[in-house]
């Protein structure tokens, strides 16, 4: 039932139609992660969703004696009329205080979420290959996309783009340069929270 609600706020933020299988998708990011928050409002007596994130919170082992917290957002969407008003970084920056995670992971193909994840956390190559197949990526690759390596997982997404509408997708600014998406590649990023 949740994800019947979400569903079309996600097909919006993918630029997609509302069909069976993004309502699957949808599903299949919602059901069964350790946090899903949901941000909405009162609309005539009903509850209108506006944003949400679905995540996990791990414990990862890495080159220090301690290990840390691993806050691994599996999805952020905000609804279009309620973008500009920072409800996504709230919501996120909320988790991570929630979560005392001192690491910021998340698989992305979009432009923007790897910008607010710059903005959230400090990128380390070292960590995004070390940590890859925690994170569900059991053979990176390691590729130039523009100045910076970068970790990806080839195909994450079945071998398409999780975009709909491609030429709204590079209007908006979305694409990352270099990362073939339709192939379904991501970058693979986790950063120290700031």
């Amino acid at each position: 039932m949740v994800a019947h609600g979400l569903a079309p706020m996600v097909a919006a933020g993918f630029l997609s139609d509302l069909t069976d299988d993004r309502i699957r998708d949808t599903e299949k990011h919602v059901v069964g992660v350790d946090r899903l928050r949901v941000v909405g409002k009162k609309i005539d007596n009903n509850f209108a969703p506006v944003a949400f994130t679905a995540s996990d919170v791990k414990t990862v082992s890495l080159y220090r004696p301690n290990d840390n917290t691993l806050y691994h957002l599996g999805g952020v969407i905000v609804a279009d009329q309620s973008q500009n008003r920072g409800i996504g970084r709230k919501l996120i920056a909320d988790e991570l205080k929630k979560t005392d995670a001192s690491l910021l992971g998340l698989h992305t193909q979009n432009l923007l979420m790897l910008a607010l994840s710059h903005q959230m956390s400090k990128y380390s190559f070292s960590f995004s290959s070390g940590i890859a197949s925690e994170l569900g990526t059991p053979d990176p690759e390691l590729r130039m996309l523009g100045e910076r390596m970068s970790v990806i997982h080839p195909g994450r997404y079945g071998g398409k783009s999780l975009y709909g509408d491609k030429k709204e997708f590079r209007r908006r600014g979305m694409q990352i340069k270099g990362l073939n998406t339709n192939n379904g590649d991501a970058i693979v990023y986790v950063g120290e929270i700031k």
